[in-house]
């Protein structure tokens, strides 16, 4: 007799997960196989036993559902995502269970996702900017808007037409979203004379009915827009606890209270004095290359980062405005230095608490299992000759006065009328001195050609 054996089946439960397949272990189950092929028909035909394992498979998966993970690379500044196709190792996806904010830190931190589904919106029609009285814009500017809808925000317009300004400000015309989806608005816009692709947001309008919007917001406030309000104040609990925690008590200083000031949430921003710092949080540099730096202005020490400038080039913001509130800290008024010995004279070495280890960043934590990035700073063993280490926490800094493998030490050397600046590059030998004929130290530090100097990584101006 002819003996008709079923097909062999994959060793492994999920090799071959194939409707085929399913179909075939259930017919064993059912007792429902074909014996003699063409002469014995089974008892049911395939499509009832397809329903019938879709239904299975359905109520299985509620208790025990084969749950695969994705990363799905977001669209800048929007909510879409795309969507895996049936093909896909991972197949198509069910849900969004996480997000990772904030991105790029470690460990990594994801947050609920809450999807909500509503209708397309379909893509806003490019904005229409016209010149109009009641700011101080100038250059030339690019626009683009976004819906808002209950499921997120949609991929931006197509850019508008560029908008020549100066010492105006703009007149928005804003297209209408469908009705009833669509929740609002978002504008963006560059900064004075801005690629297309670098817009930072300008506004946000919680309604579909307004159709003009009157632009007259600086370039330097475009930053606090790209930084929610929430992160910026996250920071500085952060390094609150890091300044009194590390540098300060490393310092033999006292405590500092790190307040962040939320966009419209006082009237009149306090001035600056010799107790109260501000770090300004700008969109892009005032000082060709530089991430961030800090100086003197009316009697007030003070700081500058560049928020855009520094995301741009794969730095952490937190990290650069870490190593300028440290430089405070140390050397508020930039005067402090140290006397010592370069290149066989005397001269001054600068008390910048940073710039020679720069170049590594640390992970300081704090809260409860929370980490926020920072810059590492040296000890005070570094500034005094002699003196055993360690020179910073790290153990990158080998001897005082001598930065670390790539970093800087500022020297000043004085030269009868001139000032001679060079900059010691640890192991990688001594770089040619340049020199300012007159020009103090104070001096470099604030406005004016001899404030070009910045430095290698964080920028900060010299």
């Amino acid at each position: 007799m002819t003996l008709i054996l079923p097909p062999a089946l994959a060793a492994l439960p999920f090799a071959t997960p194939t409707l085929a397949d399913a179909l075939v272990r259930l017919r064993q189950d059912l007792f429902d196989q074909l014996t003699v092929p063409g002469l014995v028909p089974s008892r049911w035909a395939d499509g009832d036993l397809g329903r019938a394992i879709d239904r299975a498979l359905d109520r299985y998966s509620l208790v025990a559902p084969w749950v695969r993970t994705a990363l799905l690379p977001a669209v800048g500044g929007a909510r879409p995502y795309p969507v895996l196709a049936a093909p896909s190792p991972a197949g198509p996806p069910w849900w969004v269970e996480g997000v990772e904010c904030p991105s790029g830190c470690y460990p990594r931190a994801y947050v609920p996702f809450q999807e909500r589904t509503q209708p397309g919106l379909g893509l806003p029609a490019a904005p229409v900017a016209q010149p109009a009285s009641g700011g101080a814009l100038g250059g030339v500017y690019l626009y683009r808007v976004t819906f808002l809808g209950i499921a997120g925000e949609t991929a931006s317009s197509p850019p508008g037409l560029p908008v020549s300004l100066l010492g105006q400000a703009a007149s928005v015309s804003l297209p209408i979203g469908p009705v009833p989806y669509c929740r609002g608005r978002a504008l963006y816009r560059t900064a004075a004379g801005g690629a297309d692709g670098t817009q930072l947001l300008v506004a946000t309008l919680r309604d579909n009915t307004t159709t003009a919007y009157l632009d007259a917001l600086p370039d330097d406030d475009l930053a606090a827009t790209y930084l929610p309000d929430v992160e910026i104040a996250q920071a500085a609990t952060g390094l609150q606890d890091w300044v009194n925690g590390q540098v300060a008590a490393r310092w033999s200083q006292g405590a500092y209270r790190l307040t962040a000031c939320p966009r419209g949430g006082l009237a009149v921003v306090p001035a600056g004095t010799d107790y109260r710092w501000l770090v300004h949080l700008k969109a892009s540099s005032d000082v060709s290359g530089a991430a961030g730096y800090h100086g003197v202005a009316e009697g007030a020490p003070y700081a500058r980062v560049f928020v855009v400038d520094i995301l741009s080039s794969g730095m952490d913001w937190r990290a650069v405005t870490s190593h300028e509130i440290a430089e405070l800290m140390i050397n508020r008024w930039l005067a402090a230095a140290v006397y010592g010995v370069y290149a066989g004279g005397p001269a001054y070495f600068p008390m910048d608490a940073c710039d020679p280890c720069e170049r590594v960043t640390a992970w300081h934590r704090y809260g409860r299992g929370q980490e926020i990035a920072v810059s590492e700073f040296v000890l005070p063993a570094y500034f005094r000759q002699d003196a055993p280490g360690p020179y910073n926490s790290q153990g990158t800094v080998a001897a005082p006065l001598t930065p670390a493998r790539g970093c800087r030490q500022e020297v000043v050397r004085a030269a009868g009328a001139q000032t001679v600046v060079g900059a010691a590059e640890g192991q990688r030998g001594i770089s040619a001195p340049t020199v300012d004929a007159g020009i103090g130290r104070q001096a470099r530090h604030g406005a004016g050609a001899a404030g070009q100097r910045i430095s290698a990584l964080w920028g900060a101006a010299r």
